[in-house]
């Protein structure tokens, strides 16, 4: 049985718009090449890391550019207005588009949990943490200034849609974090 330790690495935030924000922290990686591929559970969606934090506690950890994602959204949403569809389709399409991102890291997280209670089974030397139930830390790009208003109720709407949506038999708490205040952490 291979150890926990071989996926431990510093966290890559993967948005190469802030590659000069680099981190210190170190992760258990998931996602990718990681645990999940590792232990035959690549058909479960998951969060990019698992950490063990001093203070926090276990953390699912998600960077996402999800402001460029509701760019995308809010695109559609305008194409769909400009279109010949009935009005009742055009609201039904509206309201599926913008659940999207709630949808995708709702179900991020159950699969993470389904992940970390197969942990056992699968990987050497587990850390104690990793009994516990994670804190569910949804990373974002900085806020821009330019847009500081639109995206801070953004991450507002985000982040009481996760938690109204992940029961806290998944997590214990959820978060959603700029970028530089997660690395500041």
């Amino acid at each position: 049985m291979d150890c926990i330790s071989r996926f431990l690495e510093v966290m890559d935030h993967e948005m190469p718009q802030h590659s000069a924000l680099t981190s210190s922290r170190s992760g258990y990686k998931v996602d990718g090449e990681g645990i999940k591929k590792h232990c035959l559970l690549s058909g479960l969606k998951s969060v990019d890391y698992f950490e063990i934090n001093s203070e926090r506690g276990f953390l699912y950890v998600e960077f996402s550019d999800l402001f460029a994602h509701d760019v995308q959204i809010q695109y559609k949403i305008l194409q769909i207005s400009d279109s010949n569809l009935s009005p009742k389709i055009k609201k039904d399409l509206r309201k599926q588009f913008n659940k999207e991102i709630a949808n995708e890291l709702k179900q991020k997280a159950k699969d993470s949990r389904v992940i970390q209670l197969a942990l056992p089974e699968k990987l050497a030397n587990l850390p104690e943490k990793f009994n516990d139930k994670a804190l569910y830390v949804v990373v974002v790009p900085p806020i821009e200034e330019a847009n500081k208003v639109e995206q801070a109720r953004f991450i507002d709407d985000l982040k009481s849609k996760l938690t109204c949506s992940v029961p806290d038999t998944i997590a214990k708490s959820v978060i959603v974090v700029p970028l530089n205040h997660f690395l500041a952490s």
